[in-house]
């Protein structure tokens, strides 16, 4: 412990020295007049001035000390001195550079000492309110009071240094932002808390560039998350992993933002090709530090849907111009995508028709020709049956060519349709009787009509050619097991491959519950010589012939399949307008 010595301890030590002093120099002069009393020699009475001298020399001794006592604690009381005031300085010259003001509380006497600064930071001079804790109190927002004084008591009955962000209001009304640090120093005997120093430090400016970040960050979440596209940002150093994952994405991906956040492209769920597309895209957009753009992504889901996305992989720059991260955007453009094909799979469904138009023409006339001769040869051979036989297979031939061309002449515009006002769900009706009764071992038909005035233009003959077809294919995946087929009609809102959207429709669903469609062959399942089947088994003009014969009453098909529970074909016929 540090004993302070002043002026009044030095004279006090210095009055003590010469009053002992002073003590002792009567007890000698008492004791030296008893022994003149009782002893009269002069022997003794020689000794009598030794004894005066030595209480004198005694005297000029402590009278010494106390000199050297005065001298040396006022030399050292000076240094003291120094060295506090310089300490002090410091320590003020510190806190004036980093505009902190100090704080002293002594709680035993409710005193507080407060620095210059720390009236200035509230804009008040030095010493103009006064040194009670009170003070500060009053001056804490109300809404941060009772939260301030909570933290405060709790780490100062605890001895642990405490922390705290809260507004404290300025001379002129206005609140600042302060950080208050603080720490019990000294107890009393009962362990009480008896001093408390800290600082306070105005943060106004960092708390409103928090502030302004934290509502930029904010603005920007609320942007990301409804915006149209799929968000998302991944970390270019590390791992590469995702750090972002909007609620548009996953829809998109059909992947939760938590089984995304903190994951690598390797560890998502999705197919080994798109992964490998956008880890070559990425790596491209890191190393050229461009935009790099994938038009025809395909996504394809557990369920065997296919996707068609537009991956748009954006770099972004570090201060150092380094890619550290890739800004991410995805879209769904199946929609769009399959609406251009079905425009392009239009127009080239009207040049091949036009083609198949004029070959069907030659070969009819060719096979016109070869069945004249067949019959004129069978004539001449009369009971030959070996060359009837043989002519009978070229005839059959034939015929079968005849019926391939037929299937080609329905591409041609050129081909003739006979157009009458039907109700498609007699004519529904009338076909599903007629499938039933020819494949009652394989199939059942529900039938769920529900569509009003379901009035169109068009052929009966073509329209029962179209759903026969489709029969034929549904019973072919059910892989001559006893299957469902479900023919259902409606009157939707509008028809969505229609961009003109100005006509009523009637939506015929003819659903099965076969085997489904790979997912590979759907983009493709109306090509013309398109087949899966063998060798010999089919000829591929199935499906475009349905195709040929749906655009031909002006309306649109479309088809859904999942592999392992069933394709349905979605049918659009324009309604008569009433």
């Amino acid at each position: 412990m540090l004993i302070r010595y002043n002026y009044r301890t030095t004279l006090l030590l210095v009055f003590l020295a010469i009053l002992i002093s002073y003590v002792f120099w009567v007890i000698d002069s008492l004791y030296v007049y008893e022994i003149q009393q009782k002893c009269a020699t002069d022997a003794f009475l020689n000794s009598i001035p030794m004894h005066s001298y030595f209480s004198r020399v005694v005297v000029i001794i402590l009278s010494l000390l106390s000199a050297f006592l005065i001298s040396y604690f006022y030399r050292r009381n000076i240094r003291i001195r120094h060295s506090l005031l310089n300490v002090i300085e410091q320590y003020q010259t510190t806190l004036s550079a980093v505009n902190d003001g100090l704080f002293d509380y002594d709680v035993t006497a409710n005193k507080v000492f407060y620095s210059d600064n720390y009236y200035k930071i509230l804009g008040y001079e030095p010493n103009e309110f006064p040194h009670t804790n009170s003070e500060w109190e009053k001056r804490i927002h109300p809404d941060d009071k009772n939260r301030v004084m909570k933290i405060v008591d709790q780490h100062v009955k605890s001895g642990e240094k405490f922390e705290v962000e809260y507004r404290m209001r300025c001379k002129d009304g206005s609140y600042i932002w302060i950080l208050g640090r603080g720490k019990t120093v000294e107890r009393d005997e009962a362990g009480k808390p008896s001093r408390v120093v800290g600082t306070h430090t105005d943060i106004s400016k960092s708390k409103g560039t928090e502030t302004r970040l934290a509502f930029q960050q904010q603005m920007f979440l609320k942007l990301v998350e409804n915006i149209h596209h799929g968000v998302t940002l991944l970390t270019v150093k590390g791992d590469n992993k995702f750090l972002f994952w909007n609620s548009r994405l996953e829809k998109i991906m059909n992947i939760p933002a938590e089984k995304a956040i903190s994951k690598t492209i390797e560890q998502l769920n999705i197919n080994t090709s798109l992964k490998q597309l956008i880890a070559e895209s990425q790596e491209m957009a890191i190393k050229n530090g461009k935009v790099v753009q994938l038009s025809d992504a395909e996504l394809v889901l557990d369920d065997g849907e296919v996707k068609i996305l537009l991956i748009t992989i954006i770099p972004v720059f570090n201060e150092w111009k380094q890619v550290d991260h890739l800004f991410i955007l995805v879209d769904d453009v199946t929609e769009t995508k399959m609406m251009e094909r079905q425009v392009h799979y239009t127009q080239k469904m009207e040049s091949l028709g036009i083609f198949a138009g004029s070959v069907a023409h030659d070969f009819n006339n060719m096979f016109t020709a070869v069945s004249g001769s067949v019959e004129m040869i069978e004539k001449l051979a009369g009971d030959n049956e070996k060359i009837v036989k043989y002519l009978n297979t070229i005839q059959n031939m034939v015929d079968n060519a005849v019926q391939i061309t037929q299937k080609l002449t329905s591409f041609s515009k050129k081909g003739y349709m006979h157009h009458e006002k039907l109700d498609i769900h007699d004519v529904i009706e009338q076909t599903s009787l007629m499938i039933g009764n020819k494949f009652k071992a394989n199939l059942t038909i529900d039938l769920h009509l529900n569509a009003e005035r379901p009035e169109i233009s068009g052929s009966h003959v073509v329209l029962e050619n179209v759903f026969v077809s489709l029969a034929l294919n549904s019973v072919e995946a059910f892989e001559e097991k006893k299957g469902i087929i479900t023919i259902s009609t409606e009157n939707p809102d509008n028809c969505p491959m229609d961009e003109e959207n100005e006509r009523k429709y009637v939506l015929i669903t003819f659903a099965d519950n076969g085997k489904g469609v790979d997912p590979r062959n759907k983009s493709r399942i109306f090509d013309p010589f398109f087949t899966t089947k063998k060798i010999g088994e089919g000829t591929g003009l199935g499906l475009p012939v349905v195709y040929s014969s749906i655009v031909k009453h002006g309306g649109f098909i479309d088809i859904s399949t999942k592999i392992g529970q069933g394709t349905a074909f979605s049918i659009y016929l324009p309604l008569i307008e009433q």
